[in-house]
């Protein structure tokens, strides 16, 4: 038996499968990612201001076309600028990285002495809490995008 237009067929399903894909990876990334800043969030010191909680954000970063990449963390994504951004005051966190990686001995210009802060890794803490729920989130948001297109 011998079917003509097969090279034809396997073509446009090609062409559908690089259409298709980049759309079903973006969108698992983005919803695991959420999962992923949610659970930093809850590890999250409490301040007054809430600043270090609001400035936990998430974003794809772009590199490649065929290639899908996110991170999660203090000062990442959008509401995080320093002042008024679009309305929301308050949402970034300039000292963020001082908590989470630490200070040692530090001193003023004058040499007034403002001591060591203490490590406080709760953005490890929250990624690998969420690690394995956040691969199911990927794996069955693909999967339920790809039927769709």
């Amino acid at each position: 038996m011998n079917v003509s237009g097969s090279e034809e067929l396997q073509n446009q399903l090609e062409a559908i499968a690089q259409r298709v894909v980049p759309k079903a990876a973006k969108s698992g990334t983005v919803k695991s990612l959420g999962v992923i800043q949610k659970a930093i969030v809850v590890r999250t010191p409490r301040g007054k201001s809430k600043q270090l909680q609001k400035s936990i954000g998430k974003r794809l970063t772009k590199r490649e076309p065929d290639f899908v990449e996110g991170k999660a963390g203090v000062n990442v994504g959008k509401n995080t600028g320093r002042g008024i951004n679009g309305g929301k005051s308050g949402t970034s966190a300039p000292h963020g990285h001082l908590v989470t990686l630490g200070t040692s001995e530090r001193y003023t210009r004058r040499g007034a002495y403002r001591g060591r802060m203490a490590p406080n890794d709760f953005v490890n803490r929250g990624f690998y809490a969420s690690q394995q729920q956040a691969a199911r989130t990927l794996i069955d948001k693909v999967a339920e995008s790809l039927p769709t297109e």
